[in-house]
């Protein structure tokens, strides 16, 4: 099997991520790895696994639902920095295209 060529430049750029030149490289080598990887098991026989029906929903019912904003204002005081009834906090992910 083949490694697929993946044009970094332009998966970076439908990611919407800027990525220096180390990571465009690690980047180069990681993702036809991880592929291929995609394609082993792809290629899996699952054809006589048994459907697992015993867990269709798994989600329980909200059976002690808090009150909207029940604990907002003490959580806002507690906060270093608030404004407009929200907590502030450091930016730690870039909106720069």
């Amino acid at each position: 099997m083949t490694e697929p060529v993946v044009d970094i430049d332009t998966l970076a750029t439908l990611a919407r991520l800027a990525i220096t030149g180390i990571e465009k490289a690690k980047l180069a080598n990681e993702i036809p790895q991880i592929l291929a990887f995609v394609d082993i098991i792809q290629s899996a026989n699952v054809g006589d696994a048994p459907a697992d029906t015993a867990h269709r929903n798994v989600m329980r019912d909200d059976t002690n639902v808090i009150e909207t904003g029940l604990y907002t204002e003490k959580l806002i005081a507690e906060a270093l920095s608030a404004a407009n009834n929200r907590i502030v906090v450091k930016q730690v992910v870039s909106r720069t295209r």
